[in-house]
């Protein structure tokens, strides 16, 4: 299937995914900010498509407002999901309510400040000629730049939060030793995940010793997870289990450790 005509077909999946559990995130708290994710993954999805960012433009009577439209809800579909991840594992609304005051004001601070100087950006700019092709038509003028940089500022210090919370919650749930990292962090030199090596005063192994920043590095710690993976295909599974799961719940005290591989800035290092 082409570009093209995945443009507008993902949107439905999201619109589809968000409209049904909207019903029940009206009577569970807990549900409503994965369901308000998809809802505003949807929406911006959906502006993107060139004849509804057109026909936006129009309704509000401002030429390429649509993109800002799109940035804004793409903004609030990724908080939503830092929300619901943040909720994962709270007992009782009390928890939750908990959890919000100490964790989601300070993120609902800095999405309204990535919001608001979007906005002022967009509207500095001055871009008086309608184009579904936004940022080939504008990406050059100072203010679009900025405006286009602190979207995606907002995206990678979401994205590496998200990181951090997924790692949190696997190793919380995962029998003790049975999580171990492979960390890059070739931008942020390993301040990204710097507070996961406290791990390694207990067990270097959990994180790979530390967090790998060089090319060359990268390159040898791939090399290495593919060896492992080989080594594990070949020696332990073999053709008697489709995978590690089946292995572990059969090898007991010699049960393979999970590994995953964490990327900050992607694709940059490779």
């Amino acid at each position: 299937m082409s570009l093209a005509l995945l443009t507008p077909v993902v949107p439905v999946v999201f619109w589809a995914g968000g409209l049904a559990r909207a019903p029940s995130a009206i009577h569970a708290r807990a549900r409503r900010p994965l369901c308000a994710a998809l809802l505003a993954f949807a929406v911006a999805l959906t502006v993107n498509v060139p004849a509804v960012y057109v026909r936006v433009d129009g309704w509000l009577g401002i030429p390429n407002v649509a993109d800002l439209v799109e940035h804004v809800f793409g903004m609030l579909g990724v908080f939503a999901v830092l929300v619901t991840l943040s909720q994962l594992g709270t007992r009782s609304g009390a928890h939750a309510r908990q959890t919000w005051t100490a964790w989601g004001w300070a993120r609902l601070a800095v999405l309204a400040a990535a919001i608001g100087a979007s906005v002022v950006l967009f509207f500095s700019a001055r871009l008086p000629v309608e184009t579904a092709h936004f940022t080939d038509q504008y990406g050059h003028l100072p203010a679009i730049a900025a405006y286009w940089s602190i979207t995606l500022a907002y995206f990678g210090v979401a994205l590496i939060e998200l990181a951090q919370m997924v790692m949190a919650r696997l190793l919380t749930q995962m029998p003790a030793g049975r999580v171990k990292f492979t960390l890059f962090d070739p931008v942020g030199l390993g301040q990204s995940f710097a507070g996961f090596m406290h791990l390694a005063d207990h067990d270097e192994s959990l994180v790979g010793s530390r967090i790998w920043t060089e090319k060359e590095q990268i390159d040898q710690r791939l090399t290495d997870l593919t060896e492992h993976m080989e080594t594990v295909i070949q020696k332990y599974l073999r053709n008697e289990y489709a995978s590690i799961e089946q292995y572990n719940a059969q090898a007991g005290e010699l049960a393979e450790p999970f590994r995953f591989l964490v990327v900050a800035d992607f694709p940059t290092g490779f």
